[in-house]
């Protein structure tokens, strides 16, 4: 097994500490990888019109394994929903999590 280290960037440019997994090999990782970013952006994109999240995986010597990143843009055209703005995507996290 092969510790890789897994760290997020958010579109401000601001990481996260890393986070290791011990795997079998770098495909798994890199499955890995892809499985995180389907669920971060699951829970992220809701109710927002942009959204940006990179994500670099690495093996425990510091070599780069993968560098993905996931990105959402949407433009709101229906007439009776207006696009939620960064402050009410936050404010609803923070209503949701009481």
């Amino acid at each position: 097994m092969t510790r890789f280290c897994f760290r997020f960037r958010d579109e401000a440019g601001q990481e996260t500490e890393d986070v290791e997994l011990e795997l079998p090999s770098c495909r798994a990782a890199v499955r890995e990888a892809s499985r995180i970013l389907v669920d971060v952006a699951r829970d992220e994109i809701r109710d927002r019109s942009h959204f940006h999240l990179s994500l670099v995986v690495r093996e425990e010597s510091g070599s780069s394994v993968l560098e993905s990143s996931l990105r959402f843009n949407a433009e709101w055209l229906c007439e009776d929903v207006s696009a939620p703005s960064f402050a009410e995507a936050d404010n609803k996290k923070s209503d949701d999590s009481k």
